[in-house]
């Protein structure tokens, strides 16, 4: 099932056996664009600021009402409150994945979810890694390689207001994006064009975005303005289903995903 951020963003967390928190960010990974962490926050009254992360391995179910988990409430309260600033470093993530007795993600194949399973076609990783000229072309190009030791992660909020440069312009910013809970991944960004008498919004599909520079605040995409712009939109009262994910990938002749 597909879920908006603006949905689950500060939505309930349950344990095994009590509420956790609120849902308050999500860290993805570069290479596949696969959820690796949930943010929660815990705080109480008497302590404003507790923060825990949590691998999507421990998500087990999403509802309209909360965001349930299989871990018990204790697990999660005896791990580490993370304090550093972002992105984790790998020790962290040892340590998180050693607490819960987590596999740890960087040692599945490039392109993996934390489950293993590959969301790429192939026909993606010869198109958007192994085009030289398409490279060349982009104003910027962050090279996702198979290195899963090579740190990616970044964290989903920063996602919101992101400018887009497409190959030959900047388009407009990222309002939203669709994250898939079969395997946790991003799947679509959702683009505000504002260069039009009222804003549209516009899906992109993360398989276009050849980088992304959380720095300067720019994500890349290996398509013209005029495609993204004249491209498929979110319809009021629509749901994103397999039919419409045919058409919008054929729109811009990517191989679908599955």
């Amino acid at each position: 099932m597909f879920w908006n951020w603006k949905v689950l963003y500060h939505k309930k967390v349950d344990t095994s056996d009590r509420v956790a928190g609120r849902l308050v960010d999500l860290i993805f990974d570069q290479i596949g664009w696969a959820i690796r962490y949930i943010r929660i926050d815990s705080s109480t009254i008497l302590l404003q600021h507790k923060e825990k992360i949590v691998s999507s391995l421990a998500l087990e179910t999403v509802s309209t009402a909360e965001i349930k988990l299989h871990e018990s409430y204790k697990m999660i309260e005896t791990s580490e409150v993370i304090e550093q600033k972002y992105p984790l470093t790998r020790d962290i993530e040892k340590k998180l994945h050693d607490h819960y007795g987590w596999k740890y993600y960087w040692d599945l194949p490039a392109f993996s979810d934390s489950f293993g399973n590959n969301n790429f076609p192939n026909e993606y990783k010869k198109k958007y890694l192994l085009n030289t000229e398409l490279k060349d072309s982009l104003k910027r190009f962050t090279n996702k390689k198979n290195d899963r030791e090579k740190h990616q992660l970044e964290l989903c909020t920063m996602l919101i207001g992101a400018n887009v440069q497409s190959i030959d312009e900047e388009v407009g910013k990222i309002d939203d994006f669709i994250i898939d809970d079969n395997g946790w991944v991003i799947r679509y960004l959702i683009c505000t064009i504002t260069d039009n008498v009222l804003p549209v919004h516009r899906y992109i599909p993360t398989l276009l975005v050849t980088g992304v520079d959380m720095q300067d605040h720019h994500i890349y995409c290996s398509c013209s303005s005029d495609k993204l712009k004249a491209g498929f939109g979110p319809v009021s009262g629509s749901t994103m289903d397999r039919e419409f994910e045919k058409r919008l990938l054929a729109y811009f002749e990517i191989e679908p995903y599955w």
